[in-house]
């Protein structure tokens, strides 16, 4: 089954045009790009039609990619380079009998392959669009882990990247929660223990794998700029990598961006330049 049946070259067009979109200059295979998948979600499976089953629920599909004609090409202004497009499928599911509303909006699956595309884009050199909302928030990086991490120990890598780095008050100092910022505010990083990770964020990514079903039993560890992740410096931006790659190698833990992907270069976190316009 194709996504396109006939009139293919004018669907293209109009979706080239209006859909939520990955291009690559060149088309990766299946294989390869379900093995970046999962770096958003482990349980991503191929499916019918050369399509990827992004979160095994049969609720957000990355499609077959399809070539891009050059004359299509320049009818929509794809940039230079680009020869593939991928885009979503997304299917709420409902609950039966239910007056409650389906399980997963139509919000929540477009927000989800929003990040997905654009953490794509980010591993493979590709242009996504459009460009996911969370990108226009403070960058940051954060470590889950499993297994006991102090504040002495996190504030002790951190440091090394960040000169005046100091304690400061927080709203959730009464938990236990560590914070340091730096003199001038931009950069601020905390210590996050057992127990209080669901106040950092209720849901966990589906990217920490396993530790995702027991996420409250998880310490955690937030870097975070005071600037925009689409308008952070590279070279500051890659130095967070650099420093949340050494926590999460230092505490066993797993890396995880704002776009819900595991990190596992620091340059994954260079996010300017990312989208089309």
């Amino acid at each position: 089954m194709a996504l396109f049946g006939p009139g293919t070259r004018q669907h293209m067009l109009v979706s080239l045009r209006r859909d939520l979109r990955l291009l690559l200059p060149a088309d990766p295979g299946r294989d390869r790009l379900l093995e970046y998948v999962h770096l958003f979600d482990p349980r991503a499976r191929l499916a019918m039609a050369g399509r990827i089953d992004v979160g095994n629920e049969r609720d957000l599909y990355i499609t077959e990619g399809l070539p891009i004609d050059p004359e299509v090409a320049a009818e929509t202004g794809v940039p230079a380079g680009m020869t593939m497009a991928f885009f979503v499928q997304n299917n709420p599911r409902g609950v039966p009998f239910s007056t409650i509303g389906p399980l997963n909006s139509k919000k929540e699956l477009y927000v989800r392959s929003e990040r997905l595309m654009n953490g794509l884009a980010v591993r493979m050199g590709g242009i996504a669009w459009p460009e996911a909302a969370v990108l226009g928030e403070p960058l940051r990086a954060t470590i889950w882990t499993f297994r006991e991490i102090t504040a002495e120990q996190v504030y002790g890598v951190i440091a090394k990247y960040a000169p005046g780095l100091a304690p400061s008050h927080s709203a959730f100092s009464n938990l236990g929660v560590s914070t340091w910022r730096t003199q001038d505010g931009q950069f601020e990083a905390s210590h996050w223990p057992k127990e209080t990770t669901a106040v950092l964020r209720p849901d966990a990514p589906r990217s920490i794998g396993e530790g995702f079903y027991h996420r409250t039993e998880a310490w955690a560890v937030r870097l975070e700029l005071a600037i925009p992740a689409n308008q952070a410096d590279p070279r500051t931006a890659r130095l967070v990598g650099e420093c949340a790659l050494e926590v999460a190698a230092m505490s066993h833990g797993a890396c995880v961006d704002q776009l819900d992907f595991r990190v596992r270069d620091p340059r994954e976190l260079m996010f300017p330049r990312l989208s089309a316009t």
